[in-house]
């Protein structure tokens, strides 16, 4: 796992790093649809998000419940154990190659951003 903190923007490169260097990304962020290509991306099936005042306070889960750090660590540990970590490593090698800007095709950043642009037009058509 690697935290993802926001940088100028919630699209930092740091995500770019973690996936390319095959981490399961933690993003600190208020909602997936901040972030790059979310529109074709589900990032819920590579990643995880943690809410920026969550972690200030307490870390408050999918269900509403609070959770502090320790609880949220276990949780991880939990995560390893019981196989979601290896099935989340294996979508971020998958998904990684969006954010390859070394990388051409449809599977790619260039081919993510006409995918999204052809979304757009077609949604405000």
């Amino acid at each position: 796992f690697c935290f993802v903190p926001p940088g100028d923007t919630t699209a930092t490169m740091q995500a770019t790093r973690a996936m390319c260097g095959g981490c399961v990304p933690i993003f600190i962020a208020d909602d997936f649809r901040q972030l790059p290509f979310a529109n074709i991306l589900d990032y819920s099936t590579f990643s995880l998000r943690l809410h920026t005042i969550d972690i200030v306070h307490n870390i408050e889960s999918e269900a509403g419940q609070k959770k502090t750090v320790i609880e949220f660590y276990h949780q991880l540990k939990e995560m390893v154990a019981n196989g979601t970590y290896d099935e989340l490593k294996h979508n971020v090698e998958i998904a990684r190659d969006f954010f390859n800007y070394h990388r051409f095709g449809s599977r790619s950043p260039y081919g993510a951003a006409l995918v999204s642009m052809y979304q757009t037009n077609v949604a405000e058509s």
